[in-house]
């Protein structure tokens, strides 16, 4: 890896790449753009320390040594004609439109 410095920043990264990785994997189907940030771990003029976290809008960052890695919500792309999108909280359900408590599936999902 060309951005490594060394075997412990490489093992640093590939730690955190896994950790998204599951958070992606165990969510239920509403997260999965992962995307990283070199440098200081900072938001709203905040520093953080590895291993701690924050919201930065809907997104979940995560701190480690070599920055921060944030995961992004998913949106629904097409779902039945019969039901809607709905976004409350950061995440997206698609519910049908005569019953909103009747949860719908989403063909596609965007992210």
């Amino acid at each position: 890896m060309a951005f490594c410095r060394s075997h412990i920043s490489c093992l640093t990264v590939l730690g955190t790449a896994c950790l998204a990785l599951l958070l992606v994997w165990m969510a239920p189907g509403t997260e999965a753009a992962v995307y990283h940030h070199a440098g200081k771990c900072k938001h709203k003029e905040k520093l953080f320390k590895p291993g701690e976290s924050f919201a930065r809008g809907c997104d979940k960052c995560y701190c480690h040594k070599m920055g921060f890695t944030c995961v992004t919500p998913t949106k629904p792309t097409s779902w039945p004609e019969s039901c809607k999108p709905v976004f409350s909280r950061c995440e997206y359900r698609i519910v049908s439109r005569d019953d909103p408590h009747r949860q719908c599936r989403a063909y596609s999902w965007i992210g």
